[in-house]
Order: structure tokens, then sequence, then C-alpha cells
């Protein structure tokens, strides 16, 4: 007993130098992230692609691409302006390193956060959840927009807890930042404004009016003067969500054929599934402990950390009609690591030697982490590069308007590619309804509209985007207009089922009865 006492103690006096462990969860959570990137295969993320062709785009001087998602492609063109690769696969790796290299950077504004509301290795602990926390490690590797949205939104929350008034312009400063991200960076406006009204001891009227000034400087830019010279709508966003609360359109990720009625209970009810998602495997049952033992003592900085979750899930709710999406919770996920470290240090307050149990704890979730990202990241590498290589033989061999399956295998294969409200080259253009097209009529429609050449079915795929698809699978000799061109078996792929389609658009236009 002795020997494991010294031991305890030892552990004690290193969690007692938070930079030591910080730096050894920093490492952690890197070499986590280095060992699961798929460096060797291409992006399987969509998003990923567009945001770097719209930083490509940025770097070139181009901003008819812009979006609200503004500040990540800019940043991301800084650094491409200083390299200058041959291809998309070696701009994405560098993506995936900037995205990687800004998650982890967020690893000490965790610590700091949690310092305010645990002892020092809890706090440290909290940094544990966070550095190894499976979704966060996967949307990093994938390198799309949360990484650098939850470390501007952290820094401002940071500074909203605190006291002096220089911190608090600053927290508005990040907040305008967060918002130039995503959209989920009003989350952070309205939590400064909230806590102003609820904290007597702030200055309200001239640091909350200078606050919001400032938050309005810097969002100006990119939602309202470049959408406005580019002949945009600003927020578009509204009109989208607008139409999805209508059911005149639906998206690609909120479809399901087990749909209620309501589009807005539908995204409630697929928010509250994706809360329990983001929090498996080892959240979900630390934070609700956290959050109970957190109501005992209710102070500001308790109150305010509910807020932050409670006002990013109800402006969640819209942004879930319109994408149903578990990454739209990702920026609950470091105060969930704060509850999770509130709720363990209560639990381990008189466990003897808590700090073997503590390091044996932190191990267990390494441990189960890795396992958690090792399942997920099990696929079939040479079905993955065979499609790939089949999207390659299209963007570079067919010329014309193409629609239907295998988008993000096509689109990141386009060379020299460009984002308007389609993906070209001028000479192959890649054409995505953006909403489900589950009849006949409605692809007719689309095909005219568009002038689409060419129809691409993944067999092998559920088409979740086009149900129509399955039709045409079924009752292929009804659709006289499609001529069967292109056929993967006979091009010698073992792993893939697809049929290139060409379109006689002549006799659509000419029979096609609106």
């Amino acid at each position: 007993m002795n020997y494991l006492t010294a031991i305890d103690t030892g552990i004690e006096k290193i969690l007692s130098k938070p930079l030591i462990s910080i730096t050894c969860i920093i490492l952690i959570g890197f070499l986590i992230r280095i060992y699961f990137t798929p460096w060797n295969l291409p992006t399987n993320s969509f998003d990923s692609i567009i945001l770097m062709v719209e930083a490509l785009e940025y770097s070139n001087g181009d901003f008819s691409g812009w979006s609200n998602r503004f500040l990540w492609p800019l940043v991301l063109s800084v650094f491409y302006l200083i390299f200058n690769f041959e291809n998309n696969f070696d701009y994405v790796n560098l993506l995936r390193i900037l995205s990687i290299t800004i998650s982890i950077a967020t690893i000490p504004v965790v610590y700091f956060i949690a310092k305010k509301y645990v002892d020092i290795k809890y706090a440290i602990l909290a940094t544990l959840f966070f550095a190894i926390e499976p979704n966060l490690i996967e949307n990093s590797i994938f390198g799309m927009t949360e990484p650098l949205f939850i470390l501007l939104g952290s820094i401002s929350f940071y500074f909203i807890i605190q006291s002096k008034q220089k911190y608090q312009l600053l927290a508005f400063i990040f907040a305008g930042l967060a918002f130039d991200t995503r959209l989920n960076g009003i989350v952070l406006l309205i939590l400064l404004v909230i806590t102003f009204l609820i904290d007597k001891n702030r200055k309200k009227k001239s640091t909350l009016g200078l606050g919001i000034l400032i938050f309005f400087i810097i969002s100006l830019p990119a939602h309202f003067l470049i959408p406005i010279e580019e002949e945009f709508l600003p927020f578009p966003i509204v009109e989208t969500i607008g139409n999805s609360i209508k059911e005149d359109v639906t998206t690609y990720s909120t479809y399901s054929e087990n749909s209620s009625n309501s589009i807005v209970l539908d995204a409630i009810k697929n928010e509250f599934l994706h809360i329990i998602r983001i929090s498996i495997p080892f959240l979900i049952i630390l934070v609700p402990i956290g959050m109970i033992y957190s109501m005992v003592k209710f102070d500001l900085k308790h109150k305010i950390l509910f807020l932050v979750i409670g006002i990013s899930l109800i402006i969640a709710i819209p942004q879930y009609t319109v994408s149903n999406e578990y990454r739209n919770l990702f920026f609950l996920i470091p105060f969930f690591c704060v509850f999770s470290a509130i709720g363990l240090e209560k639990i381990t307050h008189n466990v003897s030697l808590k700090n073997i149990f503590l390091i044996v704890f932190f191990a267990g979730l390494i441990l189960l982490s890795g396992n958690f990202l090792r399942e997920r990241y099990n696929i079939n590498e040479e079905a993955y590069l065979e499609k790939d290589d089949f999207g390659n033989y299209v963007a570079n061999n067919m010329v014309g308007n193409i629609t239907g399956d295998l988008r993000l295998e096509i689109i990141r294969n386009i060379p020299n590619m460009k984002i308007s409200t389609y993906f070209t080259n001028n000479i192959t253009s890649f054409y995505d309804p953006g909403k489900v097209l589950d009849s006949e009529d409605a692809l007719i429609k689309f095909i005219i509209e568009n002038n689409i050449n060419y129809l691409i079915i993944d067999k092998n795929e559920k088409q979740s985007h086009f149900p129509i698809f399955n039709k045409i699978i079924s009752e292929k000799d009804s659709f006289s207009y499609l001529d069967l061109t292109i056929n993967s078996r006979e091009l010698n792929y073992i792993n893939l089922n697809i049929e290139v389609y060409e379109i006689n658009l002549e006799y659509l236009i000419k029979n096609y009865k609106k």
C-alpha cells in the first residue's frame, strides 16, 4: 500500500505541473489524428473539396465563390499562395494538416476554460476528453470548418467568463471571427448580450454597445459587403430554411421515407438523437452527472455554461431543417468536456489513490477512443480507390453536363474546377440538384433546366438522393430517353456496379409536358 501511495504522490506532482500534462495531451491528440488520417486516400468529405476549391479561388483573387463560411477558406488561401501543387490530392492533404493543427491548438483553450470550473488535475482531464474525442478527431481529419470555429468560439467563451472590460471586448472580437467561420457563431453574440443583462457587475451600456459594434464591423465584409458586390443576397440560408419549412424543398440530408408531416418536429427529433450521438462513447455518462452537480453551485459562470449549450441547441433547430448532420452540434463538445470534468471531480472526491485511478481512467479513454475510430475507418480501400478511379475517368474523358451519383468522386477529379451554381472547368460540368429527386417528373425537369447530357447511377449505393434511380434500375426499358453508354463491369472494375446513361435531351425537350 505504501508503494501505491508513493506512486499516487508522484502522479500528483506531475499533475500539479499543467505544462507537462497539457504538452503530453497535445502530443497524444496529435499522434492519434496523424495515425488515423488516410494520407494515401482521397478525402471522402464533399465539403472539404468545396472548401479547398474556394481557397484556391481566393488565393487567385477570385471571390465569386463567396460563402458564409468565409474565414476558413480565406485562411487556407494564404497557405495555398505559399505552396504550388500539381493536383488536388496534395492540396487536400495540406488542408488536413492545417485542420489538425487548429484542432490541437484548441486544447490549451479548453484547459483555461475548465480551470474556471474545476481543480487543475480535472481541468487537465477536460482537455484529454477534448483531445481524444472521436467525433472531433474525425472532423479535424476531414478539414472542414468546425476546428477553426470551435477554436475561435472557445476563445470567445473564455473571455466571456472573465470580468475585466478589456476581456469582454475581446470576446466580441472572437465571436465575430467565429461568425465569419460558421453562422452558428451568432450563438456567442446572443450569449454575450444575455450575460451583460444578467451580470450586475458588468458595465452594460457603453461596453455592450461597443462590443456589438465591433462584432458587426468584423462580420460586415463577409456577410454584407462581399455578397452585395457579387450580387448575392446576404444570409441566403434564411431563404433556404424558409423554403424547407414550407416543404418546397427537401434537401439530401433531411430526406427520409419515415419523415413526419412537420419538418420542424423532425429537426428537433434529429437534434436530440445527435446530442446522444456526439456524446458517445464516454461523454454520455459523465455530462449529465456534471450538469446535476453544476446546478447545486449555480453561480454566474455555471449559468453561462448552461446558456451556451441552451442557445446553441435553439439556434441549431432551423439549421436542422436543411442539414441533418451531427457536426451541427460539435461546438457543444468543449462544454460537454467541462461538464464531464465537473462530474468526475465530484464522483472521485472521496476516492483513495485518486491519481492512480485518474491515470488508469485516462488510459482507458485513449484505448476506447482509438477502438471507436478504428472501427469507423475499417473501409475497403480497393473499392474506395476503384470508385475514385472511375470518377477520374468520367471527369477527364467525358464532355458535357453530368448529374447523378459519384458526385464527390467526379468533382474532386475535375481539373481546374470552378464553383458557381454547379461544378465545372468549362469542359465537364457536374450539376448537383441539392434536393431529392424522387419522381420522374422532377428528374426530367432538372435535366431540361440544366441541359444535362449524362446520368450516372451507382447500383451498389442506397439511393437516398435520387429515389427515382431505383425505378430506372428495375424498369430500365421504360426510360427510352436513356441510352446506356458505359458500364463499369465492362471496364474490368471488380467492386463497382456503375452505369452511365447518355440522355436524349432533344427528345425530352420536344415531348416532355410541364
